[in-house]
């Protein structure tokens, strides 16, 4: 999705958010004729606040739905604790690069 913008080792100012927020994110794929899921990731859920992070995927018919939400309840996030913040956005990096397999059908 987005490059982890925590990057640095540490912080000597406040990180700034533009607002409290939470996105959602639905991503349906169909699953091509002749295919079928042979292995998805577990669900990810990461709650450390005032972040939480969910992460699902399932299958509706020949449908991959991906769904993704992320909230952030907080406007401001203090340059002590910027290593909370660098490990919440690089663990929601690492779900995010999970790999769903599929396989042929048998004929």
């Amino acid at each position: 999705f987005v490059p982890n913008p925590y990057t640095s080792e540490s912080r000597r100012t406040a990180v700034l958010f533009p607002h409290a927020r939470v996105t959602s994110t639905s991503i349906r794929i169909e699953i091509p004729d002749g295919y079928k899921v042979e292995q998805m990731p577990a669900p990810a859920v990461l709650r450390d606040a005032p972040f939480v992070f969910t992460l699902t995927y399932t299958t509706e018919g020949n449908v991959l739905v991906l769904t993704r939400r992320v909230e952030i309840d907080a406007i401001s996030w203090p340059a002590a604790e910027y290593p909370r913040l660098k490990n919440f956005a690089a663990k929601l990096k690492e779900a995010d690069s999970q790999i769903v397999v599929l396989v042929k059908k048998p004929s």
